[in-house]
């Protein structure tokens, strides 16, 4: 008999349920997904797509607690083995969050459980790692401490498995039950990105947000008179955000208005799943001038998940990655500072860039990276978490 999984997605990203979707059905669970219908609208013809009957969408504008009233009427009713709380946000007064505290100022949020009279006899909760949250936001700081025991393990969004993920590690310091990693998007296929392209097209995915990547410091470098005139393409993939967002789209068109041609590709809406697939598969080149701040703790960036999903050579700034020796750091270009990237940039532009030792890291790395490997781990971990609890 298959084993029954319920997933409820509460103000989350669409490719982490997309993603977990995908590994649960790969390792031949039965899932059942709870979507609000903002990520319903974005995700929705993949599902429908692919077969899934078992979907149920909520108004976006419902409280948790009558959500979770909804999905505890269905659990009555369906029996599920585990159930899955990708990661989320609070955001109603009457919710409660159980959390773990990691130092004197930050918590680590793990997960939201409405004080329910029906949740002592729910499966076991799976939840996901969290951003850290203010303390001022728990309602009630002594019941979310032990509310912590409801919680059956815990998952983190990691490219690399069995991984030396800060947060991982703090939160194994803080808890006996079993913690592991979980891709936010998992690989097409095998490690391969391709090294012969007739001129490089650079692209930056994300939302054009000033906390999360310096925009401004790539733009100043193609904006050089040097480089204007040589034959290149940068796509900055993603939606403008506030007075940064517009002030970066400004730059990128006065160096269009330089150049006499569209150089550089801007886009002034959200970005659709199928515009991504679309820009990422064109793409030689995958910028990731990623400000190290905000990734701390575990918190990791899209941008090196889409190196090994698409099949790109990945730039990365070296002061990403929490651990000098991890694995997937061997498979992308590193540069230290600005000076070094600019160097590596010329390089790459006068088509003289030395890529042979990516290349070795690239066969390395083929098996690792495979999308099979991380489907099969998951799912161990997953019937190990069902299997603890029905002893």
């Amino acid at each position: 008999m298959k084993n029954h999984i319920a997933v409820i997605e509460l103000n989350t990203e669409e490719e982490s349920v997309l993603t977990l979707y995908q590994i649960l059905r790969e390792n031949r669970f039965t899932v059942s997904l709870f979507l609000s219908k903002r990520i319903w609208d974005l995700i929705g013809s993949y599902l429908r797509d692919d077969g899934l009957k078992n979907v149920h969408v909520y108004d976006d504008a419902r409280g948790f607690s009558e959500i979770y009233a909804e999905v505890a009427n269905y659990l009555s009713q369906h029996s599920a083995d585990l159930v899955v709380l990708p990661r989320f946000y609070a955001r109603h007064k009457d919710d409660l969050v159980c959390y773990l505290k990691l130092a004197r100022d930050q918590h680590l949020c793990v997960g939201i459980v409405h004080y329910p009279r029906w949740s002592a006899t729910w499966p076991p909760i799976l939840v996901a790692g969290f951003p850290y949250v203010s303390m001022a936001q728990f309602q009630d700081w002594f019941f979310c401490r032990a509310m912590v025991d409801k919680i059956h393990c815990f998952f983190g969004s990691e490219i690399e498995r069995d991984s030396r993920n800060p947060l991982k590690l703090a939160l194994q310091k803080k808890t006996e039950r079993p913690v592991f990693d979980c891709p936010f998007k998992l690989p097409e296929g095998c490690f391969a990105p391709s090294f012969d392209y007739e001129f490089p097209r650079f692209i930056i995915p994300g939302k054009i947000q000033r906390k999360r990547r310096d925009y401004a410091s790539v733009l100043d470098y193609f904006a050089r008179k040097q480089v204007i005139g040589k034959r290149w393409e940068l796509v900055l993939l993603g939606k403008p955000d506030g007075l940064y967002g517009r002030y970066v789209t400004n730059c990128a068109q006065k160096i269009n208005l330089a150049a006499g041609v569209e150089k550089v590709k801007c886009f002034d809406h959200y970005v659709s799943k199928e515009e991504f697939d679309r820009e990422m598969h064109k793409a030689t080149h995958i910028l990731a001038p990623l400000n190290p701040k905000g990734y701390q703790m575990g918190k990791d960036s899209g941008a090196i998940y889409d190196v090994f999903k698409y099949n790109k050579i990945g730039i990365f700034d070296s002061h990403y990655f929490s651990n000098s020796c991890s694995v997937v750091r061997k498979g992308v270009i590193c540069y230290d500072d600005y000076s070094s990237f600019y160097r590596l940039m010329d390089e790459i532009l006068a088509n003289c860039f030395d890529y042979h030792a990516l290349k070795r890291a690239v066969f390395e790395l083929d098996t690792y990276m495979g999308r099979g490997n991380y489907v099969r781990y998951v799912g161990k971990e997953v019937r190990a978490a069902i299997a603890v609890h029905g002893r």
